[in-house]
């Protein structure tokens, strides 16, 4: 993890068993502790569960890029208040009590006893618990005296011990059962955009204040993000049936960092033109995105069409991540039936002799 590695943990990776994963425990920053009992109310229930999760980080990329999330509702049972008092910030704001949110259905394993570490720092910094989703189960018409009932239902921490180094780390309670936890597709998105989200690890952008002999205290200003989305096509005119190249490219400033999670190459045409995706099958491709990224069409019906790309990832330029979109567009690419004819005429002059 040091060294910039990312860690997905699901339920039981943070069930303390007899005490034997005091590791991860100290990675993950929380944990079912190893005196959980089965079935009691206050550690961990099973039988006829079902598990319903919150998701107060509405705009994570984790907890929601292409997750179905149901609106909160209006009698509020898509609602709770932390009992650690910790603030949430993240209600969908759209006239209603409660936050987004899915249910895994019955059965599925509750830890009511997960709680974090002593001393864990809440935000979206280094070493902090930066919170996904929590849980709005009651215990006898009151909150579980434990204190991860509701707040520690999964969370990211970006991992650093110092140094321009960083790894990622993601936990998600729900995961007792594959036949119901995994196949709930919005969990299982979540699952998937954990998974790329931890792979994004590495070095990180340091911004070196400007050294001054003065003692006077020196303003750095914060760089500001600006990039370039380049969509060149390989040729601009091509026959029906044949195919043309179309290269993305995206051109950042250096003083920031911007890993794209997604790439969308769109057709615009008001003449009916239109071209399949051949390499790849798709107009839209996951992390990881190489840099440039060679889309190969096959042109199918006559006309005049540009290509309007777009990026969405994570950008930061030293104040922290900020889910973004770049935009890019091609000029026009012209699709023909046959080459064109030259309309040019030589005309020669008749020589005739008379015998």
């Amino acid at each position: 993890m040091a060294g910039g590695g990312g860690l997905v943990g699901i339920h039981h990776a943070i069930y303390n068993h007899l005490g034997q994963k005091q590791t991860l425990i100290e990675l993950f920053g929380g944990e079912l502790p190893q005196q959980a009992q089965l079935n009691n109310e206050l550690w961990l229930v099973y039988s006829g569960e079902q598990n319903h999760l919150l998701n107060v980080n509405l705009g994570h990329f984790v907890s929601s890029y292409g997750a179905t999330l149901l609106p909160g509702d209006p009698s509020g049972t898509a609602d709770y208040t932390s009992p650690l008092g910790l603030p949430n910030p993240n209600l969908d704001g759209d006239g209603t009590r409660g936050y987004y949110h899915f249910t895994i259905p019955a059965n599925d394993e509750l830890y009511t006893g997960n709680r974090f570490n002593d001393g864990v720092v809440f935000g979206d910094g280094h070493n902090q618990i930066n919170r996904l989703f929590a849980n709005d189960r009651f215990v006898g018409g009151s909150p579980n005296p434990n204190n991860g009932q509701y707040d520690a239902w999964g969370w990211t921490k970006l991992y650093n011990t110092g140094g321009n180094t960083t790894g990622r780390i993601v936990y998600l309670q729900p995961g007792e059962t594959a036949d119901r936890s995994l196949a709930q597709p919005a969990y299982a998105q979540v699952i998937k955009n954990g998974v790329i989200w931890a792979s994004l690890g590495g070095e990180e952008v340091v911004i070196t204040p400007t050294p001054t002999a003065s003692p006077t205290a020196t303003y750095t200003p914060t760089p500001v993000f600006s990039a370039t989305l380049s969509v060149v096509p390989s040729q601009t005119e091509v026959l029906v049936g044949e195919t043309v190249d179309v290269v993305v490219s995206l051109q950042v400033n250096p003083a920031c960092q911007y890993p794209v999670l997604e790439l969308q190459l769109a057709q615009t045409s008001s003449d009916g033109a239109t071209l399949a995706y051949t390499v790849p099958s798709t107009n839209t491709v996951g992390a990881p995105v190489t840099n440039p990224f060679t889309y190969t069409l096959t042109a199918l019906t006559t006309g005049t069409v540009s290509f309007n790309a777009q990026t969405y990832g994570e950008l930061n330029c030293g104040s922290g991540w900020v889910w973004t979109y770049v935009n890019g567009s091609s000029t026009a690419v012209h699709i023909v039936d046959e080459t064109i004819v030259p309309t040019n005429h030589l005309y020669l002059p008749l020589v005739r002799r008379d015998e």
